[in-house]
Formats: structure tokens, C-alpha cells, sequence
């Protein structure tokens, strides 16, 4: 639900929407409010996420022994990326040398792989810091291998498709909120899906903040989604970006990126954002 609801722009800025109880139910959830086949903009909605298509077998064994299984996903922010990795790798040294977990069943997924070897590289030696070997597949290592005995794999959203592990720690989750292309949402939720049982997600500076108060807001509501339902104009917006090609992102990401660094010019698409979304 965490990946979904942050892919979507449910608490956010709409992404996707589907306006039919059976489009909902096909993707595992109960329509719950309103009582009707179909949703209109404007409509409160109450979503519920069924029992029988929930897989996370971990989820259901927490549950028969009284422990939160809200507890399988945990949000982190720090400061800059060097206490961040450094953070994250102590924590994978304390699984793996005091929690008794096998190496290969951590993967690390950096969400600002994209054009950042610089970054791999980093959390990559991090984790030598405190004695724990890694993998870096397509970067250091072929890309074929993934997950190889004794070693943690740190891996780009794109690798990690088709790879599932107990454990899994998604990176820099600030540029979730911080990419008007909308591109890492949908990395976000392939990271997430990933894990099999834990995931430990985190960020820095600015932006993350917002991403932990979306994943906070999901967890509240948890089995439930609860929200008004966006006009299709308003999601169709959203979806228009995704149909551009790479460059053209890369283009309105740096022109994004310079008007964020003036502060009036982003108070006020601030504020037109918050209004096109209460609209």
C-alpha cells in the first residue's frame, strides 16, 4: 500500500486514477465508499485493501503474534547523503553481524542512480567502512549478477525489476518529492515492491520531509486509502509528463530545479500547486 499510494500521487498530487469499483478491485482493493459502480470527481473515497490479496505472508505472522506489522516499513531522514550511507551501512552491519541475516538477502536501491555513479559508489563504500562486501551490478560487477552469496547488492530501480529480497533499503527517497518528471514515483514503487518483508526507507535535505509525511499518512490509514477523488482533467495533467521522452524530462527537471532555488518564484508555484490540487 505504501507503494502504491505514493505511485499513485494519492496523498499527493494525483498521478493515476481509476473511477470504477471493478478497475480497483482488479488491482486488489474494496471500494468501500461511495456506494455506487462509479466514482465521480469531487466523491469521498474509502478504499480497503483485501485480506485474500495481500501475499505478505511475514505480515500476517506478525500479526498472530500481537506486533504491528506497520512495523515492516520504517522511514528515516538525515541531514546530507554521508550520514545517510553511513547510517544505513551500520544498520546492515547490525543485521548481518548481531541479527544473524545472510548478506545476499539485503539489497540496497538507490533512488538517484539515475546518471550518479558517483552515489553507487559511495554507499558502496560505505558498507566497506564496516566490513560488510558488496556488489554493484552494471557498474562494477556484470548486471547479470544480482544477489550473490556473502554480498549485499546495491542496485538501481531499473536492475532490481524481476529481484525480490527479505530485506530491502531504499535510498535518497528525498527525490520523490524533489522530481516534477514524476519518474521517481514510479522508481519508488518498483524499489519498494522488492522486499519480501522489511524495508527500511530513507532520504535527505530537502524534500524528504514531504515523502515521510505521504508514507505517515498511508500508515495511519492503513488497511485504507481515504481521499477525495480528482477530476480527470487534473490527473490527465500528471500523465502527459510521463509520455515525454527522457530529454524532454531531463529539461523540465533542470528548469524546475532553478526555479526552486528562488524562494519567491516557489512560494508561488507552491501555492498555485496546492490550489490546482484542492481544485
Amino acid at each position: 500500500m505504501v507503494a502504491h499510494g505514493v505511485a499513485l500521487g494519492i496523498y499527493s498530487k494525483p498521478i493515476h486514477m481509476w473511477y470504477s469499483r471493478e478497475d480497483w478491485r482488479a488491482i486488489g482493493y474494496n471500494l468501500l465508499e461511495p456506494q455506487k459502480l462509479f466514482i465521480d470527481a469531487g466523491d469521498r473515497v474509502a478504499l480497503e485493501r483485501a485480506d485474500e490479496t495481500s501475499k505478505n505472508t511475514l505480515e500476517q505472522l506478525l500479526r498472530t503474534q500481537d506486533i504491528d506489522p506497520l512495523l515492516l516499513v520504517e522511514c528515516e531522514q538525515y541531514p546530507d547523503e554521508d550520514i545517510e550511507f553511513e547510517r544505513v551501512a551500520s544498520k546492515v552491519a547490525t543485521l548481518i553481524n548481531d541479527e544473524g541475516v545472510k548478506p545476499e538477502e539485503i539489497v540496497i536501491v538507490n533512488l538517484k542512480s539515475y546518471q550518479n555513479k558517483v552515489s553507487m559508489l559511495r554507499m558502496q563504500q560505505a558498507l566497506t567502512n564496516v566490513g560488510v562486501s558488496s556488489v554493484l551490478p552494471g557498474y562494477v560487477e556484470s548486471s547479470d549478477i544480482f544477489r550473490p552469496q556473502g554480498n549485499v547488492t546495491i542496485s538501481t530501480p531499473f536492475r532490481a525489476k524481476g529481484n525480490e529480497a527479505n530485506i530491502v533499503f531504499v535510498i535518497n527517497s528525498q527525490v520523490v518529492s524533489n522530481d516534477f518528471t514524476l519518474r521517481a514515483r514510479n522508481a519508488f514503487f518498483v524499489a519498494v515492491t522488492r522486499s519480501r518483508g522489511w524495508c527500511y526507507i530513507s532520504g535527505n535535505g530537502s524534500g524528504i520531509d514531504e515523502l515521510i509525511k505521504e508514507i505517515n499518512t498511508i500508515k495511519s490509514k492503513f488497511p485504507r486509502f481515504e481521499f477525495f477523488c480528482p477530476s480527470e482533467d487534473a490527473v490527465k495533467s500528471s500523465r502527459s509528463l510521463i509520455r515525454k521522452s527522457d530529454k524532454e524530462l531531463d529539461e523540465i527537471q533542470r528548469t524546475m530545479n532553478e526555479l526552486m532555488k528562488n524562494e519567491d518564484l516557489k512560494r508561488i508555484f507552491l501555492e498555485a500547486l496546492e490550489k490546482e490540487g484542492k481544485n
